[in-house]
């Protein structure tokens, strides 16, 4: 398995403390999908209505990539100095 392919599949499985699963939180969408208020989705499964409506949004903007946790590296970073010494 080459390295985009590893990472992808970690970022699937997702890190320990995630909440939930890209399976499970695609199907809490396809519930909403189906009618289901997103607060009672969310209260069934122990998150928040906020998180949950984050995640429908992504979903319905980006399909199942949305899901995927985001990176936590920033876009930029003012600090830097673009690999220049001194």
């Amino acid at each position: 398995m080459n390295a985009a392919a590893e990472s992808r599949s970690a970022t699937i499985r997702g890190h320990r403390n995630a909440p939930l699963t890209l399976e499970g939180r695609l199907r809490l969408c396809l519930r909403i999908d189906a009618g289901l208020p997103i607060a009672h989705v969310a209260a069934e499964a122990g998150i928040s209505r906020r998180c949950l409506a984050k995640w429908y949004a992504r979903w319905r903007a980006h399909g199942e990539n949305g899901l995927l946790d985001p990176s936590s590296r920033p876009a930029t970073s003012p600090a830097r100095n673009g690999g220049r010494v001194g």
